[in-house]
């Protein structure tokens, strides 16, 4: 019992259809490589610009209220014991600044040194970046343009000169 997708069947119809089809796909991610024909897919980068849009005119207060949000998201438990334990703890003590202030200090202090060790190491890696960009931006282009020259070759023999009758 021979199937739809046994491998000869699969075989002749790659061999029958896919040189017509190299040419004009060729051509198409050539195309896309020189960024002649661009993809938007509906709803991308709407969310981040909803966002954006309210906090940008904020200006520090809008940066304030998004760094309290991440911070209380990425680090609930921090929140929890400084509402629920220390502030208590504080206004028990009669310390209304020294307590929080320190334990601010401490949890800030790790945070600010990796802050520091990921600037450092991601200006090294920002240097490193922008060679590759460019390389990447001529790669990209040079390979568009063999890709649209091959497939424009491809579609002439495999599609157009059929049709040209010698005389």
């Amino acid at each position: 019992m021979e199937s739809l997708l046994s491998t000869v069947t699969v075989s002749v119809l790659l061999q029958k259809y896919m040189n017509l089809l190299l040419g004009p796909i060729l051509i198409l991610v050539g195309m896309f490589l020189l960024e002649l024909l661009t993809i938007r897919l509906p709803g991308s980068g709407v969310l981040f610009e909803k966002l954006k849009a309210k906090i940008n005119p904020q200006g520090y207060v809008g940066a304030l209220l998004l760094g309290i949000l991440f911070a209380l998201s990425f680090c609930p438990t921090s929140a929890a014991l400084f509402f629920g334990s220390l502030l208590p703890l504080a206004l028990e003590s009669q310390s209304n600044i020294a307590l929080p202030a320190i334990y601010g200090l401490a949890t800030g202090l790790p945070v600010f040194v990796f802050a520091i060790l990921l600037g450092i190491s991601a200006n090294r890696v920002a240097k490193a970046y922008n060679h590759i960009l460019a390389f990447e931006h001529w790669a990209r282009k040079i390979t568009g343009l063999v890709f649209i020259l091959i497939g424009g070759y491809y579609a002439w023999v495999n599609i157009f000169s059929p049709f040209i009758v010698e005389n």
